[in-house]
């Protein structure tokens, strides 16, 4: 297959996808209640899971251009149940539509119409898995200039922090997106080089004054994983910061909690959904000590 009709592939997929999502969703029965919550655009629908003061808000990973929250409906109902924190599982509008920052404006407005009529909200905790890491970062930065609807700690599932990176610079992986998908992603998401180069694109862009800001954050960092260094690197700039954090290490593959979460209700003795339920738990154990 030529780099043009994979990166046409991608695309028609990702579309295609995104009109079946409603429909799907419709159909579909969830753990969380569908809302509505940007008027904007009416089709995105996000899931939400009452719970205490905590809103944990879940951004999903997959490249900034696939899949949504009806993906993590098993992972979110597990944390609401377990943690008893309310849960905002948001969509947003994939890449292939429209790139940044259309996907973090998506995310303050529902985050904004929720904590409007939930009043009891008092906490926010902001999980981003992959790409969904780096959205989560790059709302706590435009959260922190604004002074408003700061997260009080971070859970970042195998960042992907640096999209200024090209795919044929990290290391190859079998079974994992090549080096045309991943740069395919990048440039989707943002199509200036120069734009993929700040921190609100590229989180590992950000000073070692700037890192001071940030709020506590959990790290995971998988073994097979072509943005592993993206989750060291952060680290080690949180470290210059002297910023209190935790740094988990897994041999897990990529992606790994988003899909064997998936399990957690009619698989429950899965070695593999046991494994993913033990990370969530050590995470959340970690994240929510240092907010309350």
């Amino acid at each position: 297959m030529s780099m043009r009709s994979e990166k046409d592939e991608i695309r028609e997929r990702s579309l295609k996808e995104e009109a079946e999502y409603g429909a799907l969703l419709k159909e579909t029965r969830t753990w969380g209640l569908k809302m509505a919550l940007c008027s904007g655009t009416p089709d995105l629908t996000s899931l939400y899971y009452p719970g205490n003061e905590i809103l944990v808000v879940n951004i999903h990973g997959g490249g900034f251009c696939f899949k949504h929250a009806l993906d993590d409906d098993d992972y979110c109902r597990y944390i609401n149940q377990r943690y008893c924190v309310s849960v905002l599982n948001v969509d947003f509008l994939p890449s292939t539509k429209f790139g940044y920052p259309v996907q973090l404006i998506d995310i303050e407005t529902q985050i904004n119409c929720l904590l409007r009529t939930h009043k009891e909200i008092k906490k926010l905790l902001f999980v981003g898995h992959s790409s969904g890491a780096n959205l989560a970062l790059a709302l706590t930065l435009r959260a922190l200039k604004d002074e408003r609807n700061v997260p009080s700690a971070l859970i970042l599932d195998y960042p992907w922090l640096d999209l200024s990176i090209r795919g044929s610079e990290r290391p190859l992986l079998d079974g994992v997106p090549s080096n045309e998908v991943l740069d395919y992603w990048a440039e989707t998401y943002c199509a200036s080089s120069e734009t993929r180069s700040t921190p609100l694109v590229s989180p590992l862009y950000l000073s070692v004054k700037e890192a001071k800001k940030l709020p506590f954050c959990v790290i995971l960092e998988t073994k097979r994983d072509r943005a592993k260094e993206d989750a060291v690197s952060f680290g080690k700039l949180l470290s210059l910061a002297k910023k209190k954090m935790a740094y988990l290490q897994t041999d897990n593959e990529h992606g790994f909690i988003e899909r064997d979460t998936k399990g957690v209700y009619h698989l429950p003795n899965d070695p593999k959904v046991i494994k993913a339920k033990e990370i969530v738990d050590t995470e959340f154990a970690l994240a929510l000590k240092a907010i309350r």
